[in-house]
Formats: C-alpha cells, structure tokens, sequence
C-alpha cells in the first residue's frame, strides 16, 4: 500500500509539472521528454508492484485447513515401538 501510495503521488506531481505552464516556465532547463520518459517509468514501476503484490496473494498456499492424520473413533492409539 505504501508503495503504490508514493508511486501515484510522484506521477501526479510529474504529470503537474507537465501539464502546468507556470512550473514549466520555472523549470524552463528540463527537457519535457526527461518528463515523460520519467512518468512512463513510474507508471510501469506501479504497474510491475501492483501485479507483482496481486500474483503474491493469488499463489499463498492456505494449509490452516488441512487435517492430514485425523483420527475417529475413541480407540487410543499407541506410538510406542515394540
């Protein structure tokens, strides 16, 4: 969550700086393809984390429910050797 929170935060703030003229007009020595290329990369980063963090909670083995030695009946079973 952290993550993705501080990747969509530098987006919006890349994509302000492009789209709004009076910051532009400050940082007249950027090149604008710096930006994009810049944003491209945050927005892959983001994609490549979300994806990553999805997959991650689709393939978590849950065992809480396996019960592999169950046992009925009220007979007592012995595990000592003989």
């Amino acid at each position: 969550m952290k993550t993705s929170v501080i990747l969509i935060v530098a987006i919006f703030i890349n994509t302000s700086l492009l789209l709004s003229q009076p910051i532009l007009v400050l940082a007249e020595k950027i090149n604008s393809w710096v930006l994009i290329a810049i944003e491209l990369t945050l927005l892959f980063v983001w994609f490549a984390v979300k994806t990553v963090r999805e997959l991650r909670n689709d393939l978590e083995i849950d065992l809480n429910d396996l019960e592999v030695f169950v046992i009925s009946g009220k007979k007592k079973v012995s595990t000592k050797n003989k």
